[in-house]
């Protein structure tokens, strides 16, 4: 079985990892950005920064995103035993394991495939305060409830 403690460390880890990743690629934009101000080339120069902003602004917003992931994990109690379906909840269905958390998407963690998503998501959403042996799902896809962690 897997350890939802340890699934929740990891699950931080990528995210502060995604974090520092995105940090740096703002730096490094916003560096490229600063150099190419030395140029004189005019129109040229200005096309360029414009679209260095852009890039920054972008990867912004994806920070941002990412930082709030990060908080919505750092509230859950991975010690926390769930009955039912709710935020920090490790679901085992007929199909796949979920986590319960934030919008990470598919991740491999001991050898096995877990989709990690958030309640807010239409999955997510539809599982809320499923109990095992009930059925979720969205698209047409219906996932069975085997158990709840």
């Amino acid at each position: 079985m897997i350890s939802k403690t340890e699934l929740h460390q990891y699950c931080l880890q990528l995210v502060q990892s995604k974090i520092v990743d995105l940090e740096q690629l703002i730096a490094d934009a916003q560096a490229a950005s600063n150099n190419d101000t030395k140029s004189s080339m005019g129109d040229k120069y200005e096309t360029t920064r414009e679209m260095m902003q852009i890039e920054i602004n972008k990867l912004g917003q994806q920070l941002a995103e990412t930082q709030q992931m990060n908080m919505a994990i750092k509230v859950l109690d991975p010690n926390k035993k769930c009955t039912a379906v709710e935020p920090g909840a490790f679901i085992e269905t007929d199909k796949i394991l979920f986590y319960l958390c934030a919008g990470l998407g598919k991740i491999n963690f001991n050898k096995q495939t877990i989709m990690v998503i958030s309640p807010g998501s239409p999955l997510g959403k539809a599982m809320l305060n499923k109990k095992a042996n009930e059925d979720a799902g969205v698209n047409g896809v219906v996932y069975k409830i085997k158990g709840v962690f």
